[in-house]
């Protein structure tokens, strides 16, 4: 994806200018620099430095701004035609989700045709095309295509404007790039009245917690209040104001080929920014309407009232009604792979994926679904405990007992514990409670906590094999700590979905109740199914998974996450007879 590359020509452009950008920005610049110096390879992902969002934003590649054979670092030098080189003339291409499913959105314009996948890690399927198939429009990012333009002596239009000055029929610039900064101003202040109504629909979310950032699902109930009428008037003329500037950057763009190659850098600028608004305003008009019910409506807000941030999204609903309709008739063949597709369901395993991958649309003898038995032996090597006296999730006295069973369970076994939360609040809670305790018995406990690498957590768990950690989501999967690094995984609680999560409340509004059982259930059996993978990742692996979430044993849905797990020694003991076990070993 061009995202994933540094555009060396913006970088040249952002190093000439260096001396107008602030001390953060010419740290990172040089950081850049010096990474750049020593991949051969430029994936900006392996750029292992906390920059601003903004300043990535602006260097990256994009399919807009890129000047091809006109730039100076194409094509042997640019990182991105060199990867797309190498794709074009290969036998076999891996790339990942996110570029799959980009690439339906481009239809099929950024990989080359391939014409048989195979999809590994499937059951993360519907979720990424989700991802790849919203649209939105937000604050910052608006803020930032706006500052690009006009932002400073460094910003586009200041940079065609003193050009110009130096060309013969330059002044035919002026009046053009005069309006567009007029343009500019007028969207700007709209845009601060819009965003400052979006912060008031805080008031209508019902849990705020103590999270400052915060999803309301826009449904019938939100578009019926008053904050949401407030917010309408401006939207519509900021929707206004952004189709006006955008076609006048067209115009702006047009007038700058006449001058051929002299601006041909700040003209795929443009075409770059003007692409971004664009976008924008295609989501502020579709959202604003909110007539097309094949999307999902929310809005994501910063409840902190000195910080804006705010954005409205849409989301596609059916993935797989998508997929069936633009991926699918497009190739030959494709296999979907992985060890967590299949449900608890005995008579019908694969239903919940075959539904939300579009497969169940397309005709029975064109998709053949296959359960495969592992080569390990579960039973043998992993034991789940079920704790018998843990009170349920949403007990007052649920806590402290989690608190008590987590130390019983690190004491036994001196470490090499990995629990995987579903809440950073309750993560971050327990932590700072156990960790002097376990401290005091010579247990060392560390935590994801809020700014931690999740590459240095992973780097130190494996390298101790006595270490404890506690973590979240990003941990669930592609985990891998083979041996003694990782005997126990305890999981506190199922990992049902947010309960206002847009998309949940959507299907909930369409399908009643039928919704739980036909997405939320199947969807948390494959992520729970997910984390006790992380236990056993070869043959000679062995462990214990402690399910603490008391729903397993009292909720009649409890059968279900049990058939799907791996092994069927699965016993229920009180906390002590669990930390008793664990000292004897399987």
């Amino acid at each position: 994806g061009y995202e994933h590359y540094p555009c060396l020509r913006k970088l040249e452009s952002a190093l000439h200018n260096a001396e107008d950008e602030d001390a953060e920005t010419v740290q990172s610049l040089a950081m850049l620099c010096s990474f750049i110096a020593q991949t051969g390879w430029g994936d900006l992902d392996a750029f292992n430095y906390h920059w601003q969002p903004q300043l990535r934003a602006r260097l990256q590649a994009s399919s807009d701004s890129c000047l091809k054979k006109r730039c100076p670092y194409f094509p042997m030098r640019c990182y991105l035609h060199g990867a797309r080189r190498q794709a074009q003339t290969a036998d076999i291409v891996v790339t990942n989700h996110a570029l799959l499913f980009r690439d339906v959105q481009m239809d099929n314009g950024i990989l080359p045709p391939i014409r048989h996948w195979v999809v590994d890690e499937a059951h993360a399927v519907e979720s990424e095309a989700r991802r790849q198939l919203s649209c939105s429009v937000g604050a910052r990012e608006l803020e930032a295509a706006l500052s690009r333009l006009t932002g400073s002596r460094t910003g586009i239009i200041s940079t065609v404007r003193a050009k110009a000055s130096e060309l013969d029929g330059g002044n035919i610039l002026y009046g053009v790039t005069a309006d567009v900064d007029d343009r500019v101003g007028q969207v700007r202040a709209i845009a601060t009245s819009f965003f400052s109504f979006v912060k008031e629909l805080g008031e209508l979310v019902s849990s705020q917690g103590s999270y400052e950032r915060q999803t309301l699902w826009v449904g019938e109930q939100v578009r019926a209040s008053g904050a949401w009428a407030n917010l309408e008037r401006p939207g519509r003329s900021l929707a206004d104001k952004l189709d006006g500037l955008t076609k006048r950057l067209r115009d702006l763009i047009s007038t700058l080929e006449q001058f051929e190659d002299v601006f041909s850098s700040a003209s795929a600028d443009l075409t770059t920014i003007c692409s971004t608004l664009e976008e924008g305003l295609f989501a502020l008009t579709l959202i604003l309407d909110g007539t097309d019910t094949s999307y999902v409506y929310s809005a994501e807000i910063n409840l902190n009232p000195d910080k804006v941030s705010e954005s409205l999204n849409a989301s596609k609903l059916d993935i797989g009604e998508e997929l069936a309709s633009a991926f699918y008739p497009n190739v030959s063949s494709v296999v979907f792979t992985s060890a967590t597709l299949a449900t608890g369901k005995k008579d019908a395993p694969f239903e919940h994926f075959l539904r939300t991958s579009g497969l169940s649309l397309l005709p029975d003898e064109r998709v053949e679904a296959r359960q495969l038995a592992s080569s390990y032996d579960f039973d043998s090597n992993m034991a789940i405990y079920l704790p018998n006296d843990m009170p349920e999730p949403n007990h007052p006295d649920y806590h402290r007992a989690l608190e008590e069973l987590l130390l019983k369970i690190h004491l036994s076994l001196g470490g090499s514990v990995l629990t995987l939360f579903t809440n950073r609040r309750d993560m971050e809670n327990l932590y700072r409670r156990l960790k002097p305790q376990l401290i005091a018995d010579g247990i060392e406990l560390i935590a994801q906590t809020r700014g931690t690498s999740t590459k240095s957590l992973r780097d130190r768990f494996l390298q101790d094999t006595s270490l404890s950690l506690f973590a979240l989501k990003s941990f669930w999967e592609g985990f891998d700590a083979p041996g003694d690094t990782l005997r126990c995984v305890v999981i506190p609680k199922l990992p049902f979905g947010r309960p206002d999560d847009p998309v949940s409340r959507e299907r909930e509004a369409r399908e009643s109740r039928a919704a739980w059982g036909r997405y939320s259930l199947p969807e948390a059996v494959i992520d729970l199914k997910q984390a006790a993978g992380r236990l056993i990742r070869n043959s000679t692996d062995s462990g214990w998974l402690v399910l603490a979430d008391a729903r397993l044993q009292t909720k009649n849905y409890g059968s279900t996450f049990l058939r799907a797990m791996p092994t069927s020694n699965i016993q229920t003991l009180s906390s002590d007879e669990i930390a008793e076990a664990l000292q004897h070993g399987l």
